[in-house]
């Protein structure tokens, strides 16, 4: 992965999800696979592939492993790219009181490991 240190890419943990976008859209556009993640269909074209592959590649190892789960199983690099806005973009107001409103209603179960208690959790933001 020789763009990461040519970038001197740091892997996202949660925090400033805006200057990673950033940055991983720059890498995407240097790596001339940019279309990925702004057209939906572009993994469906044969001709693709290999582009697509790039870019969920790049997109994959831009977050550290206990954030995989946000990208796993999504199918193409514009749904991974897209499923991470959704849950770590910054929202406006309303939103950031629906967070806390569910927030204060999570319990945590002490049978599980805090980290899968956080993932489970997410699922529903």
């Amino acid at each position: 992965m020789a763009w990461r240190e040519k970038f001197n890419l740091v892997q996202f943990a949660g925090e400033n999800f805006g200057a990673l976008s950033f940055r991983i859209k720059s890498i995407l556009r240097e790596s001339e696979v940019i279309k990925a993640i702004e057209e939906i269909d572009f993994s469906r074209v044969a001709t693709n592939a290999t582009k697509e592959a790039r870019a969920q590649a790049i997109l994959i190892s831009s977050v550290v492993d206990s954030h995989l789960e946000y990208s796993k199983d999504k199918g193409n690099a514009y749904l991974m790219k897209k499923n991470l806005e959704d849950n770590f973009e910054k929202r406006g107001v309303r939103s950031r009181l629906f967070l806390r409103r569910k927030l204060s209603d999570i319990k945590y179960n002490e049978e599980n490991s805090l980290l899968n208690h956080f993932i489970e959790e997410a699922v529903y933001f």
